[in-house]
C-alpha cells in the first residue's frame, strides 16, 4: 500500500469510494511522490537562496525552481497552500538551501526563518579603529576602481586598482552589507538608553566592545546591531565579573576597563597577566606613573618594532593617555580587554617588581629597580641588535 502521510492534509481522502477512485488517489500518490523529491543527490551542495521583503508565497515557488532547488511550482502551491493556513509564509531573509532535500523540508526551513549566519571574530585587544578595518572587510561591497587617487596599501605598495568609495546600494544594505567606516561612527555613539552601566562622559565605546566571535543573521545587518550585539556580549560575560568582585579593587567601572586594556596590550601570553596586573597596581599604590608603551601607541597613533623602538621624544610628548607623562590609569580604555585581563586587574598578583621590559618573544623581564630595568633594556636590544645585523 502506498503511504499517503506525505501527501497535504486535503489530499488524505478516505479509501472508500470504488476502485477507480482508489486507482486515482494511486496515481495522484505516485505524481506527488515524485514531484516533492529532491531536484538532486542528497549530498548537493547548498546554495544562497534570498526572499526579500514582501515577497508572495507563490513568487518564492517560482524562483526556487528557476534555480532548480524544487522540481514543480504545481506542488508549491499545493503544499504551501495548506502549509500557510496554519504557520503564515515565508519569513524573509538569506538561507542556505540544497537541491539534495525534498520540497517539504525546504519549505519548513523557509518557514522557521532560520536564515544564513555570518560570522566574524574580533581578537581581543582589538581598539575601535582594528574593529572597523576587520568590519569592513567583512561586510563592505568591494567593487574594484582604478586607483586613480593613488591611495597607497597598508604595506606601502601602490596597487592598481582599489575597492569604490560608491554609497553602498539599499539593495546591498537589504543583503547584510553597510559602507565603509560605518561602525567607526556607530562606535561613537553611546545608547545609555539600552545599557544604563555605560560609564558617564565616555567618547566612544572603546573598551566595552567585546572581543569574541559572533554569528548575526546576514539579513538586514547595520553597524548599529554589530556594537547591540557586542554590548551585551559584555554585559553578560564582563559586568558580572566586576558586580562580583570590583568592589575590592576601589577601581571604577571605567578605571576597571581602561587598566585591563593596558594589561591586555602588554600581556602576549596568559599566564604573565596577573603579573603584570600586579606590576601596575604596586605602582599606582606607590605613585609611580605606569610608563607603558601601548598607551604611547595608542594615543599617537604609532606602533614600534623590535627594529623600531619607540623614540624618547614620543615618549615625553604630553598626552592624556600618555602614562609616561600623565600619572594614573588612562582617562579610557585602549582596546577591547579579553576576559582574562579583566579578571587579572581584579585578582592581580602580590609582588614587589615594579618594572618589565618586553624580550619579543612574548614574554617579560620583570625587575625590581631601575637598575634592574635598565639592564634587562640594554641587554634585550643589544641581542635584537645582534640579531638584525649578525657578526659577518
Amino acid at each position: 500500500m502506498k503511504n499517503f502521510s506525505k501527501l497535504p492534509g486535503w489530499a488524505k481522502i478516505a479509501s472508500g469510494g470504488g476502485a477507480a477512485a482508489l486507482l486515482g488517489l494511486l496515481g495522484f500518490n505516485g505524481w506527488w511522490s515524485g514531484e516533492i523529491a529532491p531536484v538532486a543527490a542528497a549530498d548537493a551542495p547548498e546554495v544562497q537562496f534570498e526572499v526579500p521583503s514582501g515577497t508572495s508565497t507563490n513568487a518564492v515557488g517560482k524562483k526556487l525552481v528557476e534555480q532548480k532547488i524544487i522540481k514543480s511550482e504545481m506542488a508549491w502551491k499545493l503544499w504551501t497552500s495548506v502549509f500557510s493556513r496554519q504557520n503564515g509564509g515565508p519569513k524573509m531573509g538569506s538561507y542556505q538551501l540544497s537541491a539534495g532535500k525534498p520540497l517539504p523540508d525546504i519549505a519548513a526551513k523557509l518557514w522557521s526563518g532560520r536564515v544564513t549566519e555570518v560570522n566574524f571574530t574580533i581578537p581581543e585587544g582589538s581598539n575601535i579603529k582594528r574593529m572597523n578595518e576587520l568590519l569592513t572587510k567583512k561586510f563592505f561591497p568591494c567593487v574594484k576602481v582604478p586607483n586613480t587617487k593613488k591611495v597607497k596599501a597598508t604595506d606601502g605598495t601602490l596597487p592598481t586598482e582599489v575597492c569604490s568609495d560608491a554609497p553602498v546600494s539599499a539593495e546591498l544594505t537589504q543583503k547584510g552589507f553597510f559602507p565603509k567606516d560605518a561602525f567607526l561612527k556607530a562606535a561613537q555613539n553611546i545608547p545609555r538608553d539600552k545599557f544604563p552601566w555605560l560609564p558617564e562622559g565616555i567618547k566612544d565605546l572603546e573598551g566595552f566592545l567585546f572581543p569574541n566571535t559572533y554569528s548575526i543573521p546576514k539579513e538586514g545587518i547595520t553597524p548599529d546591531k554589530v556594537v547591540t550585539q557586542m554590548l551585551k556580549q559584555f554585559e553578560k560575560d564582563a559586568l558580572p565579573v566586576y558586580k562580583a568582585e570590583g568592589a575590592k579593587s576601589k577601581l571604577s567601572l571605567l578605571q576597571w576597563v581602561s587598566l585591563s586594556s593596558v594589561v591586555e596590550k602588554e600581556a602576549v601570553i596568559p599566564k604573565e597577566r596577573n603579573q603584570i596586573a600586579g606590576v601596575f597596581i604596586n605602582r599606582l599604590s606607590k605613585g609611580i606613573k605606569l610608563e607603558s608603551d601601548p598607551t604611547v601607541e595608542y594615543a599617537f597613533g604609532i606602533k614600534q618594532t623590535p627594529t623600531r623602538p619607540l623614540f624618547f621624544s614620543e615618549v615625553r610628548k604630553p598626552h592624556p593617555y600618555n602614562t609616561y607623562t600623565t600619572p594614573g590609569i588612562p582617562p579610557g580604555p585602549i582596546a577591547s580587554p579579553g576576559l582574562g585581563s579583566l579578571k587579572a586587574v581584579l585578582n592581580p598578583d602580590t609582588t614587589e617588581m615594579l618594572f618589565f621590559v618586553a624580550k619579543y618573544d612574548g614574554t617579560h623581564v620583570f625587575s625590581r629597580t631601575n637598575a634592574e630595568h635598565e639592564k634587562a633594556t640594554r641587554e634585550i636590544r643589544a641581542g635584537v641588535k645582534k640579531a638584525v645585523n649578525p657578526p659577518t
